[in-house]
């Protein structure tokens, strides 16, 4: 149940945010998700043009969950119109789409954009023309075309929006500071909007904590440092 309050740290200093996964969604043998992509379908010459410390591959900023015959890439959020973060590599302007899809998968958003050319980590913001449903499991696709006729590079996951229960813990979380924000979210399994409330701390003060604690606890400590570039305009 939605409605976990944080341990807390009266000294001060820096708390780190303890992200408790929910449970994993049913295994999707048909539809198994993709975190990372190295360029294996049409863009093998991308990784000549990429960068940062080990050249990672675009990468989807959500937790992965491995199970027998697919892989589930999940997580949650409060928000009726939430943020999603990706790890993008490529010092190219190449064109990219974002696509969302309902439970009965109904395309339900759609979106073009043009890449800055300058590597790190963006965000999608979904518009306010978008509200996801209570309790209903939304399907997205991040894809980036980087050659022309050819398949694109692409992550994709899934999304659910759920309530807190208590509504003690919501007006605490109306009430709190960013820093406590983060806190109640992450050990609520808020991903989504965990991380967005991190990103933001981590714009306004780079040295912050959170948004490394909470890639290092979903095994994507190799971002951590990638900085937070400006991308990814919608089209529509």
């Amino acid at each position: 149940m939605i409605g976990q309050r944080p341990t807390t740290n009266s000294s001060g200093q820096f708390k780190e945010p303890l992200f408790k996964a929910p449970p994993s969604p049913p295994p999707d043998v048909d539809n198994s998700d993709n975190r990372s992509e190295g360029g294996s379908r049409g863009c093998q010459d991308v990784a000549n043009q990429s960068t940062g410390s080990e050249q990672q591959p675009l990468t989807a900023l959500v937790p992965l969950y491995e199970n027998k015959d697919s892989t589930s890439v999940f997580g949650l959020t409060v928000s009726a119109n939430p943020t999603l973060w990706f790890y993008v590599p490529y010092q190219s302007k190449f064109p990219g789409k974002f696509f969302l899809y309902d439970w009965e998968k109904k395309p339900v958003h759609e979106a073009s954009f043009t890449l800055s050319g300058k590597p790190g980590v963006v965000q999608i913001s979904l518009p306010s023309s978008v509200s996801l449903q209570i309790d209903r499991q939304y399907q997205w696709y991040f894809k980036i075309y980087c050659q022309r006729g050819q398949p694109p590079i692409s992550v994709t996951g899934k999304i659910q929006r759920v309530n807190f229960s208590n509504p003690a813990l919501r007006s605490q979380l109306e009430k709190a500071t960013v820093s406590d924000r983060i806190s109640i979210l992450a050990a609520n399994g808020i991903w989504y909007d965990a991380l967005t409330a991190a990103g933001e701390l981590r714009q306004t003060t780079p040295n912050d904590g959170h948004w490394p604690s909470l890639l290092r606890q979903i095994g994507l400590s190799n971002i951590a440092s990638e900085p937070i570039v400006e991308c990814c305009k919608t089209g529509n």
